[in-house]
């Protein structure tokens, strides 16, 4: 969600289609396999100057440094782990992937500690400015949050594409709903 909020801003994606859409990511995945790679070969990063790159938050840590100036703007998406969990359970159903899961609670503490790290790096990097954003924040207040964004991106002023932006969220896809926990999980 927050990538196609992010192209809407003007933002253009750097993606490829290794993993399309499906019935688990109706709107696609955003993704780009090269960065699955990245801490053998970050090449690829030379074309993403200017353009929206989704990073899962454990592989943060191996985006090479940069000067400040031209360094990374990071905006990390906050969920409910319950539901992270749920999602992922649903999705390993969907695709009758019967492998053996970890138990939520282990999975829960490991998540946890992704996200700690991936704060710590943000905090530590002078090429990183970053940004927390909630999932459930910007579900309830999209239009609000779409213009943090804005600002962070630097793509503020525009009333028609935070409009278009903010009309991204829908709440119908949101569909694997947690406790109401605050526990969350980065991605």
């Amino acid at each position: 969600m927050m990538m196609q909020i992010v192209e809407a801003l003007g933002v253009g994606p750097l993606v490829d289609e290794a993993r399309p859409a499906d019935a688990d990511n109706p709107r696609g995945y955003y993704e780009l396999a090269a960065v699955q790679s990245i801490a053998r070969e970050s090449g690829f990063l030379a074309d993403a100057s200017g353009r929206a790159l989704k990073v899962v938050s454990p592989l943060l840590s191996r985006l090479p440094v940069r000067s400040p100036g031209a360094g990374y703007r990071v905006i990390l998406m906050e969920r409910d782990l319950d539901e992270v969990l749920s999602s992922q359970a649903a999705m390993l159903d969907r695709s009758g992937d019967a492998t053996e899961r970890p138990p939520d609670e282990a999975m829960k503490r490991a998540f946890e500690g992704v996200h700690a790290r991936a704060l710590g790096w943000i905090e530590e990097r002078a090429d990183v400015k970053g940004w927390v954003v909630s999932h459930r924040e910007l579900l309830a207040s999209p239009y609000l949050v779409v213009h943090r964004v804005a600002d962070f991106l630097g793509r503020a002023g525009n009333d028609r594409l935070l409009e278009q932006a903010a009309s991204v969220v829908v709440p119908q896809l949101y569909r694997q709903r947690g406790s109401g926990s605050q526990t969350s999980a980065a991605r």
